[in-house]
């Protein structure tokens, strides 16, 4: 019922029917655990020589069914986010979002490539909250870097993506709390490298700031990492 109704053109409606959601998916419904449909389960218990009893079946019956009706409603924040005109909204519901993101693993990479996309997002302001709720992210699941830089990455290989995207990308990876980890380093600056290679082809300057924050941001990096850096270099410079 509260799905269905969320679904509602009646934005105070959606909101409420949203933020009630949010706490029963959080605080009631999502174990700590990652769920998946009922054929899966059955499988899995299969191929695994698991006893498969009448009551592990409504348990994969349970499982199955908050499963879809969790993805349902992230489809419906995700639908707000990118068709709603109205800023404050979209930032209600990428608010949402990184809550859910931020608290439970469950549906985690469609959550975070929500917030990624909204850096292309045609209004500054709602492109600026979607850096600061990735640097939240950061700053509250550490180990999560290299997967986010990654996410990044993917999403600047998005046909015909717009400045925006390009842009706040580049300002987001310049603003990236750094981690003193091979995988994380590695990949930063292999990303930025690329980004660097790619702009620096183009004649007119138009993406002299992004050449700028780029240059900038490998300099903090090898500062960050000097011990290190050099042998982080060599490998990269191998690959590209």
């Amino acid at each position: 019922m509260l799905i269905k109704m969320a679904k509602n053109k009646h934005r105070r409606q959606t909101e409420l029917c949203v933020s009630t959601l949010k706490d029963l998916f959080l605080q009631t419904i999502l174990e700590d655990k990652k769920y998946s449909t009922f054929l899966k389960s059955v499988n899995f218990a299969k191929q695994n020589a698991v006893k498969i009893d009448n009551e592990t079946l409504l348990e994969y019956f349970v499982d199955d069914l908050i499963h879809r009706k969790y993805a349902e409603f992230i489809n419906i924040l995700e639908e707000i986010i990118i068709h709603d005109p109205i800023k404050q909204i979209k930032k209600i519901m990428m608010r949402t979002v990184y809550q859910l993101l931020v608290t439970k693993s469950e549906r985690e990479e469609i959550l975070l490539k929500i917030l990624v996309n909204k850096l292309g997002d045609p209004e500054v302001e709602v492109a600026n909250f979607a850096i600061t709720l990735l640097k939240e992210l950061q700053t509250a699941h550490m180990p999560m870097s290299s997967v986010i830089t990654k996410n990044i990455e993917v999403f600047l290989q998005t046909p015909k993506l717009n400045s925006n995207g390009l842009y706040y990308s580049v300002v987001y990876l310049s603003q990236m709390e750094l981690v003193n980890s091979k995988d994380f380093i590695e990949s930063e600056l292999k990303l930025l490298i690329d980004l660097f290679n790619k702009f620096q082809t183009d004649e007119d300057e138009k993406y002299f700031k992004h050449l700028t924050l780029i240059v900038k941001t490998i300099n903090k990096i090898c500062l960050y990492a000097s011990d290190k850096v050099n042998y982080y270099f060599i490998n990269i410079l191998i690959i590209v």
